[in-house]
């Protein structure tokens, strides 16, 4: 109908903020409280990661070891709460990642936290990548050795008992 005017002002909302990867409108006061730096990691459906790092509390780490600048991941539901239902069916992820602490072949919990009806999972960051990512990098450079394709086969091997011992825990 108007042809040279833009439907949505571009001016403020695009510009950079003090925090890279984000824009003003997406900084999320919930996060950048508790750490210094932040960045937008990925999006999906249902919910947008963020890579964190410089916690500004590092009482959470206890037990742990912790070198500064390291990197963490804040998982943050997109969509705030539909209800008490809705909420139980979120911290359900909160419980699994929970009773599976201290498993050496899944990512790491720390916290989680609630905020304007949102839910943040707050999770070691896996810096090297996922399995998918290492075959199809070292998979391109030669093929793996014995050796590796074994540890592999044991590492998934272990992963699927935990899981099968956490299903017969429920049931």
């Amino acid at each position: 109908r108007y042809p040279n005017s833009s439907a949505t002002p571009t001016n403020q909302r695009d510009q950079q903020f003090s925090f890279p990867g984000l824009l003003k409108n997406d900084i999320d006061s919930s996060i950048t409280t508790r750490f210094r730096n932040v960045n937008t990691l990925a999006q999906g459906e249902f919910s947008i990661v963020y890579k964190v790092s410089n916690p500004t509390d590092t009482s959470f780490l206890a037990g742990s070891s912790y070198s500064p600048g390291r990197s963490f991941i804040v998982k943050k539901s997109k969509k705030p709460y539909g209800g008490w239902r809705d909420r139980e069916n979120k911290l359900r992820e909160v419980e699994l990642l929970r009773s599976l602490k201290g498993n050496d072949h899944i990512i790491e919990y720390f916290s989680h936290w609630e905020a304007s009806n949102h839910l943040y999972i707050h999770t070691e960051s896996c810096d090297e990548g996922n399995l998918s990512r290492f075959l199809a990098t070292a998979g391109n450079k030669a093929r793996l050795d014995d050796f590796r394709v074994w540890k592999i086969f044991v590492d998934l091997v272990s992963v699927s008992l935990v899981l099968y011992r956490l299903i017969l825990s429920v049931f």
